[in-house]
């Protein structure tokens, strides 16, 4: 005959082994969800991407610096002397025989994209692509919507910002820096 403690460690057991089910099947939901946020994601970056490009591909400029060539998705990776391991992807990138223009797109820009771009990417840029050594870099950065601060920090880093205005593009950088 069970006792009381039985009788509710049997209880206990048989509730644990419930939740543990439903959690096994919210657990395969969440998954899910994750697979279609992360999609989405993906999308929408691409769309952010894909307006950015067919803007500049008109124009072929950022403030007053013309270029002659535009791609996109240009990606490098190089290994230094020292073991370290360069990576970058560089979403947009306009090129003449004088300058070339880094555009970095986002969905929505913060301020540590804009500063990640000044620093970390060009840097890493001069690395991966050295034949561009003697030809100043000029710096963009489009974004369907921007964070407080975000935009300032760009002007204040001499970086171009590109906004969707309406159904146009708007490219601002009047006073661009060289990288």
């Amino acid at each position: 005959m069970m006792d009381k403690w039985e009788e509710y460690r049997a209880e206990s057991v048989a509730a644990l082994e419930k939740v543990c089910r439903r959690l096994g099947s919210i657990d395969g939901k969440l998954e899910n969800i994750n697979l279609e946020f992360a999609g989405i994601k993906k999308s929408t970056g691409m769309m952010t991407e894909e307006c950015f490009y067919d803007a500049l591909q008109d124009s072929l400029s950022l403030g007053e610096v013309h270029f002659n060539y535009i791609e996109r998705n240009i990606k490098g990776i190089s290994e230094m002397k020292d073991g370290t391991v360069v990576k970058g992807e560089y979403d947009l990138v306009m090129t003449s025989r004088d300058a070339v223009g880094v555009v970095e797109t986002k969905y929505r820009v913060r301020k540590d994209d804009v500063l990640d771009l000044a620093d970390r990417k060009v840097k890493s840029f001069r690395v991966l692509f050295p034949h561009y050594d003697d030809r100043p870099i000029y710096l963009g950065i489009g974004g369907l919507s921007f964070d407080e601060g975000a935009k300032d920090a760009a002007k204040d880093l001499g970086i171009a910002v590109l906004k969707v205005k309406g159904e146009k593009v708007e490219v601002g950088g009047k006073e661009l820096k060289v990288y």
